[in-house]
């Protein structure tokens, strides 16, 4: 996907800042016949912060291997083309643990399915197939679940047109094209009926093809766009678009050297930056061989922010050495170790081969039959009728008459609820997943008082007393019965919360709820009982001067919330949610 240039430059902004340490592929860009870069990054004030990485190369330019920090191996193997069509991964230190990638083109050149191999078995597939001008692509998780589909059909132009201010100059119809592509996710069994469109239109200028203008309309974005306006096959423009067809003043500005490099990037108000008022703006400068020299980013009413940079060189015109400052004296020096064929010398091979692509795209390629196969049937037991009764299994007794078909049991307790000496149950359950990587966004909760005869009686039922599955952090972890009162737990990525509901005028009350949220180095606890009001609150900080602080009080509710009704944290005591 393409990011937005608004971002991107939020995003150089934090390179700037010496956040981005990783290697940049600029890095491995060099003149001459290279069979090995190896390249080290040190950052000037803190030797361990470092970067290793190590790649080499075919006579053509491909490359075969790289070694990167932390003893990641990777190898490529290629069948005539420039890219790979298989991959093979490893840590240094297990070489026999082994994960692939390998890819099948057709003959035109396009990608046609794309296999992620793990342990021996495929972890992912990607199947793409054009048919009558339409590309589907099918993305499968656990060997054979359908995770995505997005259909990219070709948009007809031959009738289409556009306002000058969007185009500003004779389109060519033939060459220009639209599509439009409609992307479904399965992750969510709630939203695979929801379809997204982005609509793509690239123009081009009549007679003039390094000219054009591309508009995305993509879904999320409130009907805003996006706007490109290439000058010599450079992009020069970039702003939004509003309700689909409303140019914004706003946006990128860009200006590149006569040898097409990049000088400035400058966002803000049209309007304004011809007049030189702007809100952010990088300012590049290059060394006679083209590499950057200085790098400013301004800021509005902010002073600015400059990267200097400083080269060696070897007789290939290619650094081996360069410095990066910044004002603070902080930086970084990257060294470049360059070996170079010689005339006679063999190219750099590593352990793939022929008969290694041909046993891996045969299994991949076996796979991607039953994966189609599979998103059929999904499909065709999607279309058919659910079953909205909740009706129970046919067959089944005790308390299983209450878990629907359909339906899997996630928790089970037993105990006294009601004090009359007989063992009630409590079950959670959600909906049988038919892929099993979906998040479910259902889960409830029945409490089913035991009889004298031994059957059950359900009690109360409530669907949001039990998270669903992933919902903001926030996990369902069981269900207790102690001293006659129910207990439902939750966990969060650091703590948790529990709920307790008791029986009393003849329903389910919440009479407490407690919470524990922190860290290595805080942690704050909160403590109601609804049935008197009163509340505990406690912080505590290693860090602060301060170590603990707690408060308590009183929250009386007019009513205590029956479970039936009671959503979790909906209720608001002096700034905690519980």
């Amino acid at each position: 996907m393409k990011i937005p240039g608004i971002l991107l430059f939020i995003i150089f902004l934090l390179c700037a800042l010496n956040t981005c340490f990783a290697q940049s592929e600029d890095d491995f860009i060099v003149n001459g016949p290279v069979r090995t870069i190896a390249i080290n990054k040190q950052s000037l004030k803190s030797a361990s912060e470092s970067q290793t990485e190590t790649r080499n190369y075919d006579k053509i330019g491909r490359m075969i291997s790289k070694i990167s920090t932390g003893n990641t191996i990777k190898e490529y193997y290629y069948k005539g083309a420039k890219e790979p069509v298989l991959t093979c991964s490893y840590d240094i230190k297990h070489p026999m643990q082994k994960s692939y990638e390998v890819k099948q083109y057709d003959t035109y050149g396009k990608l046609i399915l794309m296999a992620g191999i793990d342990g021996g078995e495929i972890s992912n597939l990607d199947i793409y197939s054009d048919q009558e001008n339409q590309i589907n692509h099918n993305v499968f998780v656990r060997g054979n679940e359908i995770y995505t589909n997005s259909k990219t059909k070709k948009i007809d132009l031959s009738n289409m047109s556009f306002s000058k201010e969007l185009v500003p100059f004779i389109w060519d119809k033939e060459l220009s094209e639209g599509t439009d592509q409609a992307y479904i996710s399965y992750s969510n069994p709630a939203e695979t009926d929801n379809i997204a469109h982005t609509i793509t239109y690239k123009i081009f200028e009549k007679g003039n093809p390094g000219n054009r203008i591309e508009i995305v309309n993509a879904p999320g974005e409130n009907e805003k766009g996006y706007w490109y306006r290439y000058l010599n096959n450079k992009i020069y423009q970039e702003r939004y678009i509003a309700n689909k067809t409303d140019l914004s003043d706003f946006g990128h500005l860009y200006d590149y050297d006569k040898q097409g490099r990049l000088l400035s990037n400058t966002y803000g108000y049209f309007e304004k930056i011809t007049g030189g008022v702007y809100m952010q703006r990088r300012e590049i400068s290059y060394d006679n061989y083209g590499n950057m020299v200085k790098v400013r980013d301004l800021a509005e009413h902010e002073t600015s922010f400059d990267i200097n940079y400083s080269y060696e060189y070897d007789q290939h015109k290619n650094w081996t050495v360069r410095v990066e400052k910044y004002k603070d004296g902080s930086g970084s020096s990257v060294t470049r170790k360059l070996e170079y064929y010689t005339s006679n010398e063999s190219p750099v091979t590593n352990n793939l081969s022929d008969a290694d692509y041909v046993v891996l795209l045969a299994k991949a390629s076996e796979q991607a039959k039953i994966a189609e196969q599979k998103y059929k049937e999904y499909l065709s037991a999607k279309g058919k009728p659910a079953n909205a009764s909740m009706a129970p299994v046919a067959g089944t007794t005790g308390w299983r008459v209450f878990l629907p078909a359909g339906q899997v049991l996630d928790t089970l307790s037993y105990g006294d609820l009601n004090k009359d000496g007989l063992e009630d149950v409590v079950i959670v359950f959600q909906p049988k997943k038919a892929l099993q990587h979906q998040r479910n966004t259902t889960r409830e909760l029945r409490i089913l008082f035991k009889q004298q005869d031994g059957n059950y009686l359900l009690a109360a039922t409530s669907s949001h007393a039990a998270m669903p599955e992933g919902d903001g952090n926030i996990f369902f972890s069981g269900t207790e019965i102690k001293n006659g009162i129910l207990i439902v737990e939750h966990e969060f990525l650091r703590g948790g919360c529990t709920y307790k509901y008791r029986y009393q005028n003849g329903g389910f009350y919440l009479i407490g709820a407690s919470s524990i949220t922190g860290d290595p180095t805080y942690s704050k606890t909160f403590d109601y009982n609804l049935s008197t009001g009163r509340y505990v609150s406690e912080y505590t900080n290693d860090d602060d001067d301060t170590k603990s602080v707690k408060k308590e009080g009183v929250h009386k509710l007019n009513t205590l919330p029956k479970i039936e009704n009671f959503e979790l944290f909906s209720i608001e005591v002096e700034g905690e949610r519980i």
